[in-house]
């Protein structure tokens, strides 16, 4: 089966940490998608929703320290945890919906983790790629 995530050096940051962190995410969506694809039912499905929360969290905590600990300009950050905050809300919010109502749990669930992965990646993480890079952060 293909995988639907695929990392590459375009979703690169430039920190290694960051994208070793990037790269566990790409692999537990990747993950998710194989169980609702393969239908091995709603609680493998959940646990690892659980588990993509839980981690999402951690990176974000991550991300955050670091871009406070190299002075990233206090309005950009402010932006960005928000962003995070909303994002975590939003996931936070589909596991509650799906576990309400199982027919929620498909491939729109694994769609809207890619699609805010994607986003997240390609754009918000990428803002601050450079910054750090200016601050010598590999």
């Amino acid at each position: 089966m293909t995988e639907q995530l695929l990392w590459t050096e375009t979703s690169s940051v430039g920190v290694e940490s960051i994208d070793e962190q990037h790269k566990q995410i790409v692999e537990i969506a990747n993950r998710l998608f194989r169980e609702i694809v393969r239908d091995t039912g709603v609680e493998s499905i959940f646990e690892i929703l659980d588990e993509m929360a839980r981690y999402a969290e951690q990176h974000f905590a991550y991300e955050e320290n670091l871009l406070k600990e190299h002075g990233f300009p206090s309005d950009k950050l402010k932006q960005h945890l928000a962003e995070h905050q909303a994002l975590t809300a939003q996931v936070h919010d589909f596991i509650q919906k799906a576990r309400l109502d199982n027919d929620l749990i498909d491939l729109e669930v694994y769609d809207f983790l890619r699609d805010w992965m994607n986003d997240h990646l390609s754009r918000t993480d990428k803002e601050y790629a450079l910054f750090l890079s200016s601050r010598g952060v590999r």
